[in-house]
């Protein structure tokens, strides 16, 4: 297997509403620890419960208790969703749409076409729509595509939660595993 095809195995194709923050060199460090220090339900961390000793029954109700904790999460965050929206519209802001972005644990791209230099730093908000994870919170380092189009498409991962980077990947295999 090529490069490029073990690169792709890795990679999926998910819609995604991603928010966007400019970082200044003073946020850098705050925004790092803000990331470091979040707190991922332990009922959602992969090491949460030693699963060598479970049956598969006991495994299966593992399983479901955590997608059910994903779940809520998720209604939680499509409630609160709901609540900016609506007080968005009120002062005529719009709030980011789900775009089409392809997703690895090293990084993602979509068709953001930002006007920002590459290299540069920036706070990001993943919501894997209908994925059921819960948001991720990452600082990301813009890529060009190229020399000649200056538009940023492409982000590397500079910081991301351990948690996360496994749920990412988790994902990308369990979605890779279905084709």
């Amino acid at each position: 297997m090529r490069t490029e095809e073990r690169r792709e195995y890795f990679r999926i194709h998910a819609f995604a509403r991603v928010g966007f923050r400019p970082l200044a060199v003073g946020d850098l460090d705050s925004a790092r620890r803000r990331i470091r220090a979040r707190n991922v339900p332990a009922i959602l961390s992969p090491g949460s419960t030693t699963e060598a000793g479970l049956s598969a029954e006991r495994r299966i109700e593992l399983d479901l208790l955590r997608h059910i904790a994903l779940t809520l999460e998720r209604i939680d965050r499509r409630m609160e969703d709901t609540l900016a929206r609506r007080s968005a519209t009120a002062l005529g802001a719009c709030k980011y749409a789900p775009v089409e972005i392809s997703l690895s644990g090293a990084g993602f791209s979509g068709p953001f076409e930002l006007s920002i230099d590459s290299d540069e730093l920036v706070e990001v908000d993943l919501d894997l729509w209908e994925s059921g994870l819960p948001c991720i919170p990452a600082i990301a380092r813009a890529v060009a595509s190229t020399a000649e189009d200056p538009r940023i498409n492409s982000f590397c991962f500079e910081e991301l939660h351990p948690e996360d980077e496994d749920q990412i990947v988790r994902l990308t295999l369990q979605s890779q595993l279905r084709l």
